[in-house]
């Protein structure tokens, strides 16, 4: 058995799968989280149709992210408490995001976030997209 934490040429034989990257490491962090760094999942609290999520603790990303740009999705997720949606308190979402996730990480959620709820960005990815 492969002893590597990845699936690589090495070591054909290996039985774990590849990293995730992306959209669909995006995706598995949004719905997961990452317990190795305290990063709770944002799927608890939020609800975004391309995830499959549906909590109400904090507002609903398909309504309130649908014109931002990513900038602010980015800011939203690394400084919760600088803008606040109506009908939400302060203080309830984690600070630790931008702290907690790597890069790789922080710019996979950021990313799968702002194209599964940015009408902009959803567009431009469905006229893109091509189907098998």
């Amino acid at each position: 058995m492969c002893s590597s934490r990845f699936r690589c040429a090495a070591h054909p034989t290996c039985t774990k799968p590849a990293p995730l990257t992306g959209d669909a490491l995006g995706k598995q962090l949004f719905v997961s989280g990452d317990r190795n760094v305290s990063a709770i999942a944002c799927g608890s609290c939020h609800t975004m149709k391309a995830a499959g999520t549906t909590a109400t603790i904090g507002p609903n990303l398909d309504k309130e992210l649908s014109a931002d740009p990513a900038s602010a999705t980015r800011e939203s997720t690394v400084d919760p408490n600088k803008e606040i949606a109506a009908g939400y308190r302060a203080n309830i979402m984690p600070t630790n995001y931008g702290t907690a996730l790597t890069k790789q990480q922080l710019d996979a959620v950021v990313n799968f976030v702002y194209h599964s709820t940015n009408t902009k960005a959803k567009r431009v990815s469905t006229t893109t997209s091509t189907t098998p």
